[in-house]
């Protein structure tokens, strides 16, 4: 009966179309799409954002775009680009949250020589009441050797008692603290959650005192006990999937994630710019001068 109606001729309607070819994972050959990954790569430098043309929103939860692969602005964009709404406000609120944790910069003459700005500080509040810890001796010591970088970090203490050499461990006040912990301590309390305060102190003051004693004195500006609590707070308070934006505001949050140091990728490390087309390989001359290049058979070891 298949060869009967594929060989019969309608005389009152035309032959239909042929199927279009079906291009789900299931019909395409294994690692294709990996294999032309790794044979075609995309690299996004951040001019890739210049002369962005924003298409809409999409499904409620991504903005498409219109961008340049090349650096010839004259002509029309071509590459369409899939940016995730939610993980590119959240990598805007972290690098804002970052910036506005830090004091502004000052001149001290006591601390800094021929006029040049001392090292930024973090903005600290007070704990009230203060924070009370136990150390071992040891660490009392490697703290109060640490007592200026510390206070750069936004923590003071006192010591309260253990400050004797032949002591084991003593008692430690802190008075102040990074204003971002203490933000989170009162949304956490707000929200008539268990206080925090003094887990996440410990850890910061563990995880600070480890590095120093690792690095001989040397430490991140940032540890990583803090960047964490960053990290959460710029996820909660990100534009979530579901929330329609209009024009305006798709606009307004490419400019800014424009203005990102680190535009593709969210606070947490996933993707936040997806290309989905490059309009150069729908010309026949471009067509053809990719399949004129010899393939860079090198990489096929990484293609499982």
């Amino acid at each position: 009966m298949d060869q009967v109606l594929d060989n019969w001729t309608n005389p009152m309607f035309s032959s239909l179309e042929t199927d279009i070819t079906d291009a789900q994972s299931a019909h395409l050959p294994q690692n294709c799409v990996r294999m032309w990954d790794t044979f075609h790569p995309y690299k996004f430098p951040k001019t890739v954002f210049q002369g962005v043309k924003v298409l809409g929103q999409v499904d409620n939860k991504f903005i498409a775009c219109m961008g340049y692969i090349d650096e010839n602005k004259a002509a029309e964009p071509n590459l369409l680009l899939m940016i995730d709404q939610h993980a590119a406000h959240e990598r805007v609120r972290l690098e804002q949250l970052v910036s506005d944790i830090f004091e502004a910069p000052v001149v001290d003459a006591e601390d800094c020589q021929d006029g040049i700005a001392k090292q930024s500080q973090l903005k600290s509040s007070a704990v009230i009441p203060p924070v009370v810890l136990i150390l071992a001796h040891k660490e009392l010591q490697l703290l109060q050797s640490s007592t200026s970088k510390l206070k750069r970090l936004g923590i003071s203490y006192r010591i309260v008692d253990g400050d004797g050499a032949n002591e084991t461990e003593g008692s430690v006040e802190i008075t102040r603290l990074p204003s971002c912990l203490v933000e989170r301590e009162a949304e956490e309390l707000s929200r008539s959650r268990q206080p925090v305060a003094t887990s996440v102190i410990q850890a910061l003051l563990e995880e600070y005192l480890q590095e120093l004693q690792r690095t001989a004195g040397a430490s991140a500006v940032l540890p990583k006990t803090i960047t964490n609590i960053l990290k959460s707070q710029a996820c909660h308070g990100a534009i979530k999937f579901g929330e329609p934006l209009n024009h305006c505001e798709c606009s307004s949050l490419i400019s800014q994630l424009s203005q990102c140091d680190l535009p593709f990728q969210c606070a947490h490390g996933r993707p936040s710019v997806i290309p989905l087309l490059d309009f150069r390989l729908l010309s026949s001359s471009h067509h053809d001068k990719v399949h004129e290049c010899k393939p860079r058979l090198w990489h096929l070891h990484k293609v499982e």
